[in-house]
């Protein structure tokens, strides 16, 4: 199964760049001085990301580099579902290293997301290890690549908290705060700019996504905007319950908390694709990835056919 999943995963690398410009925009990042403020395409993604952008960024064009990290770190995930479920663990590790779209856009588009999960996963791993630092260490190495799963970290934390379990919490403040200090060093207070980028990336209409699918109902724009965000608030809230009551699944809560954002980018289903690989019994997470990754698949596939 993981062989089979690492070939998978890895043939991609054998492609030009497909489907998606965004390692372009992260060689920008690296390269340029303040990406935060680049002109077109300010910088959306933490701090981390941007740092280790700039070594990677100056290997060759720099956008295969990226590729290599994204497919590696989906061949990370595979492993780590496996290690993570209980019972199942060839099924877990076929779910994510089988799965063409996580292929397509990490070794494919060199997206961020592969990474930012894998290092969620090994949070999870390190905390069932006892690892607890290293545990609270990764879950702030991804948040800090790409802020999308900040809320994972809350759900999971709620969760074993309720359990009785270390949480890493004060590895993950530290690491944050150097993190934070050395982002200050190199950017000063202009890379807290990213949370504008973010917010002004979340008002533009994408072809994917609860914001255009809303506004093509006949909603204005700014209700949308409004609406959208109580739906967040409100799913969360209900996985924030589930999770203090221990029945939390997390691939499920991943999958939804994707499909309710603005912009629904493809390379989003990784997400619950990943988190529910990891847990046996996430049936209903499961079947969402599944259905997520036949829409965003079939979506990629004509937007390549047209292109």
């Amino acid at each position: 199964m993981l062989g089979l999943a690492v070939a998978i995963q890895l043939v991609p690398l054998f492609a030009p760049l497909l489907l998606s410009r965004d390692a372009i925009d992260y060689v920008i990042y690296g390269r340029g001085s303040d990406p935060y403020h680049a002109t077109d395409t300010p910088s959306v993604y933490g701090p981390l990301f941007t740092m280790v952008s700039a070594p990677l960024s100056r290997i060759g064009d720099g956008t295969y580099a990226f590729r290599v990290v994204a497919a590696f770190s989906a061949v990370a995930l595979a492993f780590l579902a496996w290690r993570l479920a209980p019972r199942r663990k060839a099924l877990a590790a076929a779910f994510v290293g089988w799965n063409p779209l996580v292929a397509v856009h990490s070794a494919g588009g060199g997206h961020n997301d592969a990474l930012m999960m894998a290092l969620a996963l090994a949070g999870m791993q390190f905390a069932v290890l006892g690892r607890t630092r290293l545990a609270g260490a990764s879950w702030a190495s991804s948040i800090l690549i790409k802020f999308a799963s900040a809320p994972f970290y809350v759900l999971w934390a709620i969760q074993e908290r309720r359990r009785g379990r270390p949480i890493g919490l004060a590895a993950l403040l530290v690491t944050g705060a150097v993190v934070s200090a050395f982002a200050f060093a190199l950017w000063g207070a202009g890379w807290l700019h990213v949370f504008a980028n973010l917010r002004h990336q979340a008002t533009v209409k994408p072809s994917l996504g609860l914001l255009g699918w809303l506004q093509d109902l006949g909603l204005a724009h700014r209700p949308t905007v409004a609406l959208i965000g109580l739906l967040q608030v409100a799913a969360f809230a209900l996985f924030a319950r589930e999770a203090w009551h221990r029945r939390l699944h997390l691939g499920l809560a991943a999958g939804v908390i994707a499909m309710l954002t603005a912009r629904l980018n493809p390379w989003y289903a990784i997400w619950g694709i990943s988190l529910a690989a990891a847990d046996d019994d996430d049936r209903w997470g499961r079947v969402l990835a599944v259905g997520m990754t036949a829409l965003l698949l079939s979506d990629s596939i004509s937007r390549a056919v047209n292109a």
